[in-house]
Parts: structure tokens; C-alpha cells; sequence
């Protein structure tokens, strides 16, 4: 698989890195983002990946990471992955 390049042609700050490789877009595609509203009002993204009858499988992240940072190129067999962007 190729690397599609970033749209504004600039590279990652003091790396190499141009674009996304195909093979994580298309693994994003395929899990697409999701949307719940809060009782407060707020919407909260997330993705989920796998089969929904499988044992969930909430993924925490730090920092400054999203919730692509658990997307993996396949589901995971018997694993539905659910992970949220920064609340």
C-alpha cells in the first residue's frame, strides 16, 4: 500500500512523516467516528471496531492520543473495541 499526503503538504514537526498510509485510512474508514450527546449537552466521538456481540473492550488513552491510537488493521476476533476521543 501507498501513503496518501497530508492535503496542506507539510510534514510532521522534525520527522519525515508526509501522509497517513493507505492501509490506516482504510482502517479508519472502516470503523468511522460516532457521536453521543451527554446529559450536559456535550458530544463525545468515538470508534468502535469488531463485532458488537463480542467482549467489549473499552481502550483508555493519555495524553495528547486519540482514539485511533488502538486501531488495528483487522478486528480483533471475538473483541468489540470501543475507544473515545479526550473527554
Amino acid at each position: 500500500m501507498g501513503v496518501t499526503k497530508f492535503d496542506h503538504g507539510k510534514k510532521v514537526y522534525a520527522t519525515d512523516v508526509d501522509g497517513f498510509p493507505d492501509e490506516f485510512l482504510a482502517a479508519q474508514k472502516r470503523v468511522g467516528e460516532h457521536f453521543v450527546t451527554l446529559k450536559d449537552g456535550r458530544k463525545l466521538c468515538y470508534m468502535a471496531d469488531g463485532d458488537p456481540t463480542g467482549v467489549p473492550m473499552i481502550c483508555m488513552h493519555g495524553g495528547s492520543e486519540g482514539k485511533y491510537m488502538f486501531l488495528q488493521k483487522e478486528p480483533l476476533p471475538g473483541i468489540y473495541m470501543i475507544s473515545t476521543d479526550r473527554c
